[in-house]
């Protein structure tokens, strides 16, 4: 976390070239690059095959960002998805020089990806979590620059829309 948060000042004050305090074009790309190729690294690896997985189960990576990897994992039930996400975790962290860290954060199900940096979903931040949370990124039910009544609207909106598709999942999470 600390390095990720080192990577995200540092970017912030060099890759602006207009407003940056430090402006350093150079330095700024090379974070966006090594990030990149980092996040394409943990692709490669969960498409692989090579992740020992509790049960069969065809993972596959439905988005990644700088620093988020969402990756479905379909048929598998709250206890065996950690289980397959810590592995993922630990197998791609293995695969990274140090001190680069895979961190499992929480799991999503279902969960919605609108646009890059847009998605909501219920969250379970461990296998032992009774009940899900309703997390939103990006998306009109967070966003700063929209009048608390249209966030509101919009969340009930998301949270029923969610609860009726929650009838047709295939698999009871």
């Amino acid at each position: 976390l600390g390095l990720k948060l080192m990577a995200n000042v540092i970017f912030g004050y060099t890759a602006a070239s207009f407003s940056g305090r430090m402006p350093c074009v150079e330095v700024g790309d090379s974070i966006v690059h090594k990030s990149r190729e980092t996040l394409e690294r943990a692709i490669e690896l969960v498409h692989s095959g090579k992740i020992p997985f509790p049960q069969s189960c065809n993972a596959r990576v439905v988005y990644g960002d700088t620093d988020s990897l969402f990756v479905h994992l379909p048929g598998l039930g709250r206890a065996e998805a950690f289980t397959a996400a810590e592995a993922i975790a630990k197998a791609v962290t293995s695969a990274n020089p140090a001190p680069i860290k895979l961190r499992l954060e929480k799991i999503y199900y279902p969960c919605l990806l609108e646009a890059k940096k847009r998605y909501a979903g219920y969250a379970y931040q461990d296998a032992s979590q009774t009940g899900p949370v309703f997390d939103a990124k990006g998306l009109e039910t967070v966003r700063r620059d929209c009048s608390p009544f249209v966030s509101e609207v919009r969340s009930v909106l998301d949270l029923n829309v969610t609860l009726r598709l929650n009838k047709f999942l295939p698999t009871p999470f």
